[in-house]
């Protein structure tokens, strides 16, 4: 009898381990989709073949002083007041359009940074909000 209560209990601890393991991995793929989504790597084939366009584009030029305007990326505000990758994406819609190459944000702001600044910024101010 205590063997069978103690198999019982063996096999509904691992039922709970797999409940747990299940938990953790749906918890793992919606952070992945969420990250794919934040950098444009869903939608249908027509929008990846357009973001695979402009990402192209973004690093064909990104280590140039001057874009399609012949335009330093200095030149699209005050790198006092303005975050230099807000400069930097301004800089190459700007490019973009004279190239007439379409384009969507969310691509636009992955390449340029604007992603990875929003995102540090919101962890930063979480943290700060912590430490109140």
């Amino acid at each position: 009898m205590a063997g069978a209560f103690s198999l019982f209990l063996g096999l509904l601890g691992l039922g709970a381990a797999g409940a747990v393991s299940a938990g953790q991995n749906a918890k793992i793929k919606k952070a992945d989709y969420q990250y794919g989504e934040e950098h444009g790597l869903h939608g249908t084939s027509e929008v990846l073949q357009m973001r695979e366009r402009v990402r192209k584009e973004w690093w064909s030029i990104c280590g140039k002083t001057y874009n399609a305007c012949e335009r330093p990326a200095s030149s699209y505000g005050d790198l006092s007041r303005t975050p230099w990758c807000y400069l930097k994406k301004r800089w190459f819609i700007d490019h973009l359009n004279k190239k007439g190459i379409p384009y969507d944000d969310l691509v636009v702001d992955d390449v340029t940074g604007v992603t990875f600044y929003e995102s540090q910024k919101r962890t930063s101010q979480a943290y700060m909000r912590k430490l109140r």
